[in-house]
């Protein structure tokens, strides 16, 4: 016996688990001891887990001790199947290859869902960047157009329209670079068609904008 106690946590995603040892570990009262990563090495079985052996200080009343304790760390679906697998074997003597197979299965198809909720998370995150990024980015364009006293369809058509521009530039570039140039042509007049028929039509659908003629003019 090397450890008093153990505990056992249970994260939402693959991703949390290494993020939450490691701000376990970066504790200065805390030592790891062992580690062992059944999640990138499942066991034989597919059992995954991270298991971590770490020295933790317990206060008496005269005196400061360390002791061990085991932390294991694991996702929803990760402790869904050990859990089942553990009713279903423990201390019970049943041998059987097509059982082992079947768990082993389960085993992975857990893990591979596990995978494809951080695939999911990801573009969910990506997302909210994107519209959050675009909201950032409009409120400091029409900020900039009051502090300048400048029209803000210059901002627009000046430092908001190069931004959205980069990407078309960047492929358009590495187009002529690799020697594509019909690829570069046809992606600059393609943009261009883009931004005039859907994005600015989509625009006016979802709202449409009425032209005042004092926003067209430069402030004295």
């Amino acid at each position: 016996l090397t450890d008093i106690a153990g505990i056992r946590i249970i994260c939402s995603f693959r991703e949390d688990i290494y993020f939450l040892a490691d701000c376990l570990l970066e504790q200065d009262d805390i030592t790891l001891i062992q580690r062992k990563d059944y999640i990138e090495n499942p066991k034989e079985n597919g059992y995954r887990s991270l298991h971590l052996i770490v020295e933790v200080p317990i206060f008496l009343e005269h005196k400061k001790k360390m002791m061990k304790v085991e932390v294991q760390l694991r996702t929803i679906a990760m402790d869904f199947w050990a859990s089942l697998e553990h009713k279903l074997k423990y201390k019970k003597d049943i041998a059987s290859d097509q059982l082992t197979a079947d768990l082993k299965k389960c085993a992975d198809e857990s893990a591979a869902l596990d995978l494809k909720m951080d695939a999911i998370r990801k573009e969910i995150e990506v997302l909210i960047l994107i519209c959050k990024g675009g909201d950032w980015f409009v409120d400091a364009a029409s900020k900039l157009s009051e502090i300048l006293g400048i029209p803000k369809y210059v901002i627009g058509a000046t430092i908001v329209s190069f931004a959205t521009t980069m990407p078309e530039i960047i492929v358009s570039v590495a187009a002529a670079l690799d020697g594509h140039s019909a690829m570069a042509i046809g992606n600059a007049v393609g943009s261009v068609s883009a931004n005039t028929g859907i994005i600015l039509a989509l625009s006016l659908f979802f709202l449409p904008v009425a032209i005042k003629r004092e926003e067209y003019l430069f402030k004295n």
